[in-house]
C-alpha cells in the first residue's frame, strides 16, 4: 500500500455530489441574428460607396471626350460627387446619364 491510498479510500466512500462539469464545447449566447446582419448590410453599403466615390474620382480625371463616350458628363459626376452619403451616387449618375441620352434622341 502506497502512501496516497488512504486518500483514495477516503474519496470513494464520502457521499458528495458530482462536480458540475461544462460540455466539451461550451458556446456563450449568441448576439441576436438580426443585429448581426443589419451591421454587416451597413457595412458592405459604407465599402460600396466609399468605392463608387473612389472611381468616380478617377473618371474625372478622364477627358470629356472619353466621358462622352462612356455616356456620362463632367457635371454629372460632380453631382454624384456632392450627394450626402445616405443617397446613391451611381444611381443618381445612371439617372443623368439617361436624361443626357433623351436629349440627344429628341434633338
Amino acid at each position: 500500500m502506497s502512501q496516497y491510498q488512504p486518500l483514495h479510500r477516503l474519496e470513494e466512500t464520502t457521499d458528495r455530489p458530482a462536480p458540475e462539469t461544462w460540455p466539451p464545447l461550451y458556446m456563450p449566447a449568441m448576439p441576436p441574428l438580426g443585429a448581426i446582419r443589419a451591421l454587416e448590410a451597413w457595412w458592405q453599403a459604407r465599402r460600396r460607396r466609399r468605392h463608387l466615390r473612389q472611381n468616380l474620382h478617377r473618371l474625372l480625371a478622364c477627358d470629356d471626350a472619353t466621358l462622352e463616350d462612356i455616356g456620362y458628363r463632367r457635371g454629372d459626376i460632380h453631382r454624384a460627387l456632392r450627394l450626402p452619403r445616405t443617397q446613391d451616387a451611381l444611381d443618381a449618375l445612371h439617372r443623368g446619364a439617361a436624361r443626357h441620352h433623351q436629349e440627344k434622341t429628341l434633338s
